[in-house]
């Protein structure tokens, strides 16, 4: 297999509310491959969002903002994220310790 030279994602941005699952986040490698899991997903700041590693299902876990990144697994380290917001629609406390309030705000990206 040619070793990855970029990783793509979509969507690039999403909003999310707190408490609420996105299922369809994409990966995909250049150059294509035959291979059908070929990036494991994480999350930088799982206090606000995690991911499932093999799927790429995020879950919103409080308000704030977390990069989901792709890495391929052909370990060139090349990777591609997405930015996760997630909002909680009432006040309620983000992982700094702030106080969050953010009724009326629409969710996007699904």
């Amino acid at each position: 297999m040619a070793s990855v030279t970029s990783v793509s994602v979509t969507p690039s941005a999403l909003t999310l509310t707190v408490g609420s699952w996105y299922y369809y986040a994409k990966a995909t490698v250049y150059p294509t491959s035959e291979c059908c899991n070929c990036v494991t997903w994480h999350s930088d700041n799982e206090c606000v969002a995690t991911v499932n590693a093999l799927t790429g299902y995020i879950y919103a876990k409080n308000a704030g903002t977390a990069k989901i990144y792709a890495t391929a697994t052909d370990g060139s380290g090349k990777s591609a994220y997405i930015t996760a917001k997630s909002f909680d629609w009432f006040q309620g406390t983000g992982c700094d310790g702030s106080s969050k309030s953010t009724a009326g705000v629409r969710i996007s990206g699904l």
